[in-house]
Order: C-alpha cells, then sequence, then structure tokens
C-alpha cells in the first residue's frame, strides 16, 4: 500500500525538483535556515534603530537652528 502511495507520488516528480526547492529558498539547511531566522531580524533591528536615531538627530537639529534664528530675529528687531 505504502508502495503504491510513493509511486504515485513520484510519479510526478522531476529530477530537479529538488534542486528548484534549494534555490527558491522551500528547501534549506539548518545552519542557512538558523542564519535567516536569528542574525537577520536582528540587522533589520539594528538598521530602524540607526534610521530612528538619525531622524532624531536632525529632527533635534531643526529645532536648534529654528531657536537660534528665532533669537536672531528678535535681536534684529
Amino acid at each position: 500500500m505504502s508502495r503504491l502511495f510513493v509511486k504515485d507520488f513520484f510519479r510526478t516528480f522531476k529530477r530537479d525538483n529538488l534542486i528548484v526547492l534549494v534555490d527558491v529558498g522551500i528547501l534549506r539547511s539548518h545552519k542557512d535556515l538558523s542564519l535567516g531566522m536569528d542574525f537577520i531580524p536582528h540587522l533589520i533591528g539594528q538598521a530602524e534603530y540607526e534610521q530612528l536615531t538619525k531622524q532624531r538627530t536632525n529632527q533635534d537639529f531643526d529645532e536648534i537652528v529654528e531657536v537660534t534664528s528665532r533669537k536672531a530675529a528678535g535681536n534684529h528687531k
């Protein structure tokens, strides 16, 4: 019974299916899978943190320039 099931299942299976599945990324080695699950989210989180830090720094500089410009404009009146 199981032999017939396997024959029916593998009848549509081509020789390069496993290679295609690996190339597409469905079948990955344990090393690649753990790298993707552990390292990449940390890398994305670090990139988001750096982006937010840069935005905050730019906002702080803009605020400093605005306050300084207002004081300078007030002194020239």
